[in-house]
């Protein structure tokens, strides 16, 4: 008997692949296991093996599949419903497929279709888990029951025990005056960045003329990441960076620097960057959508859904002027980050899928 992980794809920086790889180090102390994706980036070569490789494998009933859903792709649909092994899905969610229509209408069918074909899949699944209580009420929509809720096993505290970029550091201190407003997470639509952006403008124009923002991430949909630059020029933006895709050590010294980490995402299954913000003692502040209260548990501050520049700009100028208020936000992040132990939600999720193979 083995168990084996499915991903649509690998990357280096991408969280999903990160708890894969954190469950197959463990997973295979116990068990016969390895992790493999339809499209592997070639910093993950070595470490995630290509889906091709295993449709070679000999059929074992016995065995468990377990595929991790965020968005759709015929060809591992495929696989998953020609295969004889068990199938456990964990999901991570699919996002609305609404914001991508204008800038990627392919990719906004693919995430429309990772909602069919779960659905589909069903039947197959003698098992499911849900990154968070907000995951598990959309699979139950989808048909599924008995859903187990499993944070992902995310060691956000290695980030404190990487030394930070000493270039980028240097940057930070010597050239970046004035308070610092940091978002980390891809920049794509349901993120929807251009709203910081747009709430930063008001925030420089009338409220804090000497802050700064970073919005760090991977630069991946070439015409919303288009639109956001012109974005930026039009605005005249001149502290704000958008730097793509980072190396670990510039990612510490951006937090290290951070005066206040700021989200508007519509929609998040999860939300790691929120942790990694806490571990870092840095104020959150973000929008009451999906699953993000459940992250935050009561730790960072809510606005609304659907916020207005304005409304947004007050708030961080408030955060940033309050001294007391930022240590408060801070504390509550602490208590809140010792919710989140890797080790034991890394044993939860073995044991899960253990419990389901044997």
């Amino acid at each position: 008997m083995a168990v084996h992980q499915i991903l649509v794809g690998a990357s280096p920086g991408d969280a999903i692949t990160q708890v894969a790889l954190r469950y197959q180090a463990a997973l295979a102390k116990r068990v016969e296991s390895g992790l493999f994706a339809l499209h592997v980036d070639p910093d993950a070569e070595g470490h995630v093996a290509p889906l091709a490789a295993y449709e070679q494998a000999p059929r074992r009933n016995d065995d468990v599949l377990v595929f991790h859903a965020s968005i759709g792709e015929p060809r591992v649909f495929d696989f998953l419903m020609s295969r004889p092994e068990r199938v456990v899905v964990v999901y991570h969610n699919v996002s609305p497929e609404g914001p991508y229509r204008r800038f990627a209408p392919e990719f906004a069918d693919l995430l429309a279709l990772g909602r069919a074909e779960l659905e589909v899949l069903r039947p197959k699944v003698v098992a499911a888990a849900a990154a968070s209580a907000y995951n598990a009420r959309e699979l139950i929509t989808m048909g599924y029951s008995d859903v187990r809720v499993l944070p992902p096993a995310v060691a956000v505290g290695n980030l404190r025990t990487t030394p930070p970029s000493p270039s980028m550091q240097h940057h930070l201190r010597t050239a970046v005056e004035g308070p610092v407003v940091l978002f980390v997470g891809q920049l794509l639509p349901h993120k929807r960045v251009e709203q910081l952006l747009l709430a930063y403008h008001v925030l420089v124009t009338y409220l804090l003329p000497d802050a700064n923002l970073i919005a760090a991430g991977p630069r991946r949909l070439a015409p919303y990441v288009s639109a956001l630059d012109r974005l930026v020029s039009t605005l005249g933006l001149n502290a704000a960076m958008l730097p793509g895709r980072v190396r670990t050590g510039e990612l510490v010294a951006f937090y290290e620097r951070a005066d206040l980490f700021v989200t508007l995402s519509a929609h998040e299954g999860f939300c790691i960057p929120l942790l990694e913000a806490m571990s870092f003692d840095v104020p959150v502040l973000a929008c009451d959508c999906a699953a993000i209260p459940e992250t935050l548990g009561g730790a960072g501050l809510l606005l609304p859904p659907d916020p207005s520049p304005t409304v947004v700009a007050e708030a961080m100028a408030e955060i940033l002027g309050d001294a007391a208020l930022r240590a408060e936000l801070s504390a509550r992040g602490r208590t809140r980050l010792a919710s989140f132990q890797p080790d034991r939600l890394e044993r939860d999720f073995v044991d899960f899928v253990l419990e389901i193979a044997t």
